[in-house]
Parts: structure tokens; sequence; C-alpha cells
């Protein structure tokens, strides 16, 4: 079939593809064929190599800006290695560049009310971490909603480090830093392991509550070093 109401323009060296049909569709590749688009922006303007505006006009419908599903289908039927991600976000500064200002993010994800929300039940949320239904789970290392990893083996002589910053820039007040739903199905609220220099070691009982087999978790308020105590009985 003929491409039919497609126009291009070049002015001023920009590329331009637009249809005069209303909710007009441009697809490349089709399901059974392999296609790779790859846009390269280097060096890079100031800008979005990418940019995706979108706004829905449905009340009810849902609408994704961008939408990217993966299905690993190997033709052996059996995965053995490798790994896919849906989505994948690199920010790396340069080899033999330095850096005294600004950020570097891998993913950034942003919420914002620029109306009025009224109702109970909406969710709003900067980043949505789930894990869907279906198949058979016979044998697994974990199985996590957020998955926090680090392979930095350098010192960091100044500055504060940590897996999970969480920060409040604004005036409204939170009700709480974390809120857990278990749903009477998440049997422990924390399982650490390997964390010498964060868990003491075990402790005989005694003192006024009579603490058994205790130990010490460390933490910091206010800039000064606390412990938290964590007994298998209190009497």
């Amino acid at each position: 079939m003929p491409i039919m109401n497609i126009k291009t323009e070049l002015p001023s060296g920009n590329l331009r593809f637009f249809s005069n049909v209303p909710n007009s569709l441009m697809q490349f590749g089709k399901t059974d064929y392999p296609l790779q688009c790859k846009f390269h922006n280097r060096p890079g303007i100031t800008g979005s190599t990418i940019e995706v505006r979108a706004k829905p006009s449905s009340a009810t419908a849902e609408h994704f800006a961008v939408d990217s599903t993966l299905d690993w289908a190997p033709t052996s039927g059996t995965v053995t290695g490798g790994g896919c991600r849906a989505l994948q976000g690199v920010c790396r500064l340069d080899t033999s560049k330095s850096m005294t200002a600004g950020s570097l993010v891998g993913v950034y994800g942003q919420v914002a009310n620029n109306g009025t929300i009224n109702g109970s039940g909406i969710m709003m949320a900067a980043l949505y971490g789930l894990v869907e239904d279906g198949g058979t789970y016979t044998a697994l290392s974990h199985l996590a909603m957020a998955w926090l990893d680090s392979h930095l083996t350098k010192t960091i002589s100044a500055g504060s480090s940590e897996f999970l910053y969480i920060s409040n820039n604004g005036s409204t007040t939170f009700d709480q830093a974390i809120y857990c739903y278990a749903g009477n199905k998440i049997t422990n609220l924390f399982n650490i392991n390997t964390a010498s220099g964060m868990v003491g070691t075990n402790n005989a009982g005694g003192g006024t509550l009579n603490f058994t087999d205790w130990k010490k978790i460390k933490i910091v308020l206010e800039g000064e070093t606390h412990y938290l105590v964590a007994a298998k009985t209190i009497a």
C-alpha cells in the first residue's frame, strides 16, 4: 500500500514529517520483521535527542507517552543467561572530564498537579514498580519491586553516600517517610545480612527489661550515633 497524506519539509536543515489526517499513525517495522531505530546526537546539542509531547483528550482512557514492551522469546524455549531491560537509562560523565556542580540521573520520574486533585482513591507517584502476576516460580534468588545496587569501588572523600536518599524541599508536611501496606502478607520488616558495621554481636540478657539474646542496630539521629535494640525475647 502506498504512503498517503504524508508531507515532508526541510526548513533550515530540519527534516519534518506530518500528516493532514486526524489520529494518524506512523509505524516503522512489523511484528515479524526485525528493526532498529537509532538516533545519534554527537556532539549533542542542548535539549532532548528524542522529544515526546502528548496531550490526551479522553477523560477515561489510559494513555502512555512512551510505551515499551519487551517479550523475551528464545527460540530454544529456555533462557540460560543474559538479561532484558524494557527501559534503560544510563547517564555518565565522560572519560577525562570533571564535574564541580550539577547532577547526573540515570532515570528521572516526575508527577505534577497543574489542576485540581479531588478523589480519595487517586494515587500519585513519580516512580512505580510492579511485579505482575503470571507464570510459575520454581526457584529464584530474589524477587523485588525495586533493586538498588552499587558496583562502586572508589572512596568518597567528602559528602554522604546512601542507597536511598529522601528529601523534602517543599513546605508540605508529610505524614511519614515510608508507608508500608503489608496486606497481612509480609513476614518481616527487614532482613539484614552481612552487616557487621551496622548490626552488633549478640549480647546476654539483663537490664530493666531483661532483654534476651539481643543485638544493637546502629543509626544516626540528628548527627549523633544511637542504637536500636533487637531482642529475641523481652521479659
